[in-house]
């Protein structure tokens, strides 16, 4: 069977406990470690792509991944990354808020050269997420997986997973996002991502303006 490829950044979620934002739980997280995850509890081969670490934490999320059955032949290890973290607080309703970023070492990225053919020659869909684009190098090795899933003839598998504070400008993620969308077969967007890409005012709008980038499914 033919694995579903994922890449992105793998997260600590320190998640608050309740509405008084003081205390914290730990997970194991970020969309596309996500979406491994949930493709492989579906009985579906999962590899994911990424940059990880040496330290405590690292291996700890390394195992708990491992331990999910996502393959990580094509991890990258590199001692000094730190795995990022995210702090999410939560309102009186229970809403999530992203409400900081913990990223000791952005500058170490999986690099366009550090793609393996052999991934992509075993995967029959690939699916990434915009969360680490805001950097230069990410943004560059997201573009080559792209082609290298492209030129396979990959089903291409896009989450917008907007999260403004680790952006420049809106401006730059609105672009940057806005650049994938003609290419990929499949976008997940909240109904606020979709306001945010198209200028629409309405959900069906939002869309109609999707709909020029010729991508089949919306969800």
């Amino acid at each position: 069977m033919k694995q579903v490829l994922v890449y992105g950044d793998a997260f600590v979620d320190y998640v608050a406990d309740d509405a008084t934002n003081r205390t914290f739980t730990t997970h194991v997280g970020g969309t596309t470690v996500n979406v491994a995850v949930g493709v492989s509890r579906l009985g579906v081969p999962a590899s994911y792509i990424t940059v990880i670490g040496d330290d405590d934490t690292s291996s700890d999320v390394r195992k708990k991944i491992d331990e999910e059955g996502v393959d990580l032949t094509f991890t990258k290890r590199v001692p000094e990354k730190r795995v990022s973290g995210v702090v999410i607080h939560l309102t009186e309703g229970f809403e999530r808020i992203f409400h900081s970023y913990i990223d000791e070492t952005p500058d170490i990225q999986v690099e366009p050269e550090d793609l393996p053919e052999e991934a992509f020659d075993r995967a029959s869909i690939f699916h990434f997420a915009s969360g680490t684009m805001f950097h230069p190098t990410a943004l560059q090795t997201t573009r080559k997986a792209v082609t290298m899933a492209k030129q396979r003839g990959l089903y291409l598998s896009f989450d917008a997973n907007i999260r403004l504070k680790r952006w420049k400008s809106e401006t730059d993620c609105r672009e940057t996002i806005g650049s994938f969308l003609s290419v990929v077969d499949l976008v997940k967007v909240t109904e606020e991502e979709l306001f945010f890409l198209t200028g629409a005012g309405t959900v069906e709008e939002g869309i109609g303006r999707l709909s020029a980038h010729a991508i089949q499914f919306c969800s």
